[in-house]
């Protein structure tokens, strides 16, 4: 080979490097919306994967904590919810064995329960509020109450 030829080849590799780098970043930043629509395309008896191809990996989407509604016997309660990934019960009645997953979006909150079997037995959407404090207050933090 000589050495028009390994820059030829060093070139050709390089591309298609960029292009898959590109594909790979592409799909991360292609999150669906989590939304009363897509709560609407989730229905029971649907397996995990089949949730995550209208939902994505489940997620939160929010740096700070927001407040969202919760079941609470018959009701729903508001509650805050930190970042990362949701500590909070949605099926508090579940049986043991079953699976939670909880989606947090910008504008919508979905939580599903699985049952033993895999199948997707519960599904409960709520709206999502942000509790960040005005860019103005990080500024003064010794006048924020504690």
């Amino acid at each position: 080979m000589n050495r028009r030829q390994v820059v030829v080849l060093a070139v050709a590799v390089l591309g298609c490097l960029a292009v898959i780098g590109s594909l790979v970043v592409f799909r991360a930043l292609q999150i669906s919306p989590i939304d009363q629509e897509q709560f609407q395309a989730l229905q029971e008896g649907m397996t995990r994967p089949e949730v995550e191809r209208v939902l994505g990996r489940p997620r939160n989407q929010w740096r700070h904590s927001v407040d969202v509604w919760i079941p609470n016997k018959g009701s729903r309660v508001s509650a805050e919810l930190p970042p990362g990934v949701p500590t909070l019960r949605f099926f508090p009645e579940a049986p043991n064995g079953d699976e939670d997953l909880v989606w947090v979006g910008t504008t919508g909150l979905i939580a599903v329960r699985f049952g033993a079997d895999g199948r997707l037995r519960e599904k409960y959407f709520s709206t999502v509020h942000g509790t960040e404090r005005p860019w103005i207050a990080s500024l003064f933090p010794w006048m924020e109450a504690r």
